[in-house]
């Protein structure tokens, strides 16, 4: 089968979730009222705009506050999922839904945290976490009329650019200037410990985080500049770097005076080895699709080696069935780990992860081709 008759395919044995992905995505047309209808009364999907009634506006900045955002069973895993199952602007329960979110964005927490003087680091971070993941989420739904969430996408840009441009690697403290700190708690002695200026939730020189990348990824079209779009290569580059993958794993540990405390820092984007180990190829799908999005990456050797792993799994009739590592559905896991890759096909049906599959991996093809003008 051609990707047409593959698209017909998947219009024919997927479920609501992937006809409609499959219609708006994969065909770039605009789906009909019943396709739309069907994925409303899609269960997993009603299910998950139910749970965003729980959610109100933020009203204080503590640890509780972040952990019931900030987390798989939370706004964080429930609103990425629904961006998985093809919600987006313009449809009304996700739209009643997100209208509440608004506040995790454009609130004082994080105008003090981005001013330079929030009071103290912990006042800064959560909602400097909290905003990048919210305002990649309105970027990715298509919401064009919240100037808070692209405003702040463009100030972590011009942030990480300084970063990125300086393609700086030396980002932890030495054991001399670790001699003058609290000593880390036994668990995290061989965690290394981020210099404060690189610290990706301090306003200085932050290291990127991944909730950055799917903000960029997502950043409307008629707001970039020439100038941002450098920029943003300058960034994409500068992850792709061998050096900056060679990095530990979410970084290391931050370290917070007010509070004399180290934190674990996390969600570092991960470029890994598509032939790796398992949790390496576990999230190549999702890093693939991400990554296909930018020039600086799409005609990358790392990109072209995740599609050559990807085709090992075409079947002989053209449709794809990638293994169930590489396609991960773990209930409440976060979504920018590939923990949370299903797309509503029950697991039980023989045809499950090949629907799934031939969808993914048509899209990453679909994006490089857009991406690289062919």
């Amino acid at each position: 089968m051609n990707d047409h008759a593959l698209c017909s395919w998947l219009m024919e044995k997927g479920n609501p979730v992937i006809r409609f992905r499959t219609c708006a995505d994969l065909l770039g047309q605009t789906p009909p009222d019943s396709l739309l209808g069907e994925l409303l009364d899609f269960p997993p999907v009603r299910l998950l705009l139910q749970k965003l009634e729980d959610y109100g506006p933020i009203e204080r900045m503590d640890s509780q506050t972040l952990n019931r955002i900030h987390t798989g069973p939370g706004v964080e895993g429930y609103v990425a999922k629904l961006l998985e199952y093809g919600m987006r602007a313009g449809i009304a329960p996700f739209d009643a839904r997100m209208d509440v979110f608004r506040q995790y964005v454009d609130n004082d927490f994080v105008k003090r945290a981005v001013s330079g003087a929030p009071g103290s680091d912990a006042d800064a971070f959560r909602p400097v976490i909290i905003a990048s993941l919210m305002s990649s989420y309105f970027a990715r739904a298509g919401y064009r009329d919240l100037t808070a969430a692209s405003d702040f996408i463009r100030l972590r840009i011009d942030s990480i650019y300084k970063i990125a441009s300086q393609k700086r690697f030396d980002i932890y403290l030495t054991d001399e200037e670790l001699a003058k700190y609290p000593k880390r708690p036994a668990a995290w002695l061989n965690r290394p410990v981020i210099r404060p200026e690189f610290d990706p939730y301090r306003n200085i020189m932050p290291l990127p985080i991944i909730h950055d990348i799917f903000g960029m990824a997502y950043f409307p079209r008629e707001l970039r500049t020439p100038e941002l779009d450098d920029k943003i290569s300058a960034i994409i580059t500068y992850i792709m770097d061998s050096r900056f993958r060679a990095l530990p794993r979410g970084y290391g540990l931050v370290y917070y005076e007010g509070y004399r405390r180290y934190y674990a820092c996390g969600w570092r984007p991960e470029i890994t080895d598509p032939r790796g180990p398992e949790y390496e190829r576990g999230i190549i799908v999702l890093y693939a699709e991400l990554m296909s999005r930018f020039a600086a990456a799409a005609g990358s050797g790392w990109l072209k080696e995740c599609l050559d792993v990807l085709e090992e799994y075409r079947t002989e009739r053209g449709t794809y069935s990638l293994p169930p590592a590489m396609l991960k559905e773990k209930k409440d896991n976060g979504f920018v780990c590939g923990a949370s890759m299903g797309l509503g096909e029950n697991r039980r049906r023989r045809e499950a992860y090949e629907i799934e599959s031939t969808f993914r991996v048509l899209l990453i093809k679909k994006l490089l081709s857009e991406t690289l003008g062919r």
